[in-house]
This record gives C-alpha cells, sequence and structure tokens, in this order.
C-alpha cells in the first residue's frame, strides 16, 4: 500500500482591511452559491397541525382612487356626524349649531366605531331616511301640524279601542287647536 501525501494548505485569513465593495461581493456570491442549493422539506413537528407554518398572505391593496377600509370607515363617520349635526338645527334651531372641536370629537368617535365595527359604507336608505326626517322635523312644530297629528292620533287610538274592545272610543273631534292670531305689520 501506498501513503498518501496529505498537503495541508495554509488556510486563507481574511484581510483586515476589505472594503465594503468587496464584502458585498463576497456576501452575493455566497448569497448565489446557497441559492443553488436544493431547499429541504421542513417536518412538521409532532402536535402542530397541518397549515400552521404558512405565511399569511398579504392584504388586497386597493386600487388608485379608492379608499382604504380605514379612509372609508372615516368617510361614514364624517357622513353621520353631519348628518346628525343637521337633523339637530332642523329641530332645534341654530342653538344646535356645532362648535369646531363638539364636530371634531364626533367626527372622530363615529370614525373609530365604523372601523372597529368593519362597516365601510352607509346604507342609502339610512340617508334616505335622515334627508325626510331633516325636511319634516321643523314643521312638526307648526300649531296646524300638531293639530293635525293630534287628530290622526285619537282616531288612531279610538280605532283601537273599538277593535280590542276597551272602552268608549274617543272623537277626534274633542281636541282642537285654535289657530293663532295673526301677527300685525
Amino acid at each position: 500500500m501506498e501513503a498518501k501525501e496529505e498537503t495541508k494548505e495554509p488556510r486563507a485569513e481574511p484581510k483586515a482591511e476589505e472594503t465594503p465593495e468587496a464584502k458585498a461581493e463576497s456576501l452575493e456570491d455566497i448569497k448565489k452559491e446557497l441559492g443553488k442549493l436544493p431547499k429541504r422539506k421542513r417536518k412538521r413537528r409532532p402536535g402542530r397541525p397541518k397549515g400552521t407554518g404558512k405565511k399569511p398572505e398579504p392584504e388586497p391593496q386597493p386600487e388608485p382612487g379608492e379608499l382604504s377600509p380605514e379612509q372609508a370607515a372615516i368617510a361614514c363617520g364624517v357622513t353621520t356626524a353631519e348628518m346628525i349635526f343637521m337633523i339637530g338645527q332642523a329641530v332645534g334651531g341654530d342653538e344646535w349649531k356645532p362648535t369646531d372641536q363638539e364636530r371634531q370629537y364626533m367626527v372622530y368617535a363615529w370614525g373609530r366605531y365604523y372601523e372597529m365595527k368593519n362597516i365601510t359604507d352607509l346604507p342609502p336608505g339610512v340617508i334616505l331616511a335622515t334627508a325626510i326626517g331633516m325636511y319634516m322635523a321643523p314643521r312638526l312644530t307648526k300649531p296646524k301640524t300638531q293639530a293635525r297629528l293630534i287628530a290622526a292620533y285619537l282616531k288612531v287610538r279610538g280605532w283601537v279601542r273599538k277593535v280590542l274592545g276597551k272602552g268608549k272610543p274617543v272623537e277626534p273631534t274633542a281636541h282642537k287647536v285654535e289657530p293663532e292670531p295673526e301677527a300685525e305689520s
């Protein structure tokens, strides 16, 4: 048998004065070499359910011109706050006009509420009902309207009592509202 001669090559010592460019090149070489290696399949640990090691999918980004869910919630908050302010002013007059600070607090509160509840759009029926309510609210305080509402209420109440048999129906003419005298100019 022949003895094999083992030759030991001296180790290349890293240079103390490597430039950042040289370091970057050597890192790139290492990454290329590692990329050529086959990826090993990771074993699932005992007791871990399948699919727990997967990375979560990134959230879809809104298209240009679309609002993100947070922006949509804030927009709904602004709409709700403004509807409340308009109804308040329609019913209560200028005394119910909000200050800038009240407006900011209300918008913030509604925006956070909608964000937490994941609401990004208000139903059109709510907006329509608000608009109708704003139209009707100031008129409900007028004397003629109040007289008609009281007469309608008494008529319905009399009909319900008659159908259910709870006493004598009340005549709608039992409550009369006298018109206010017109102001002299």
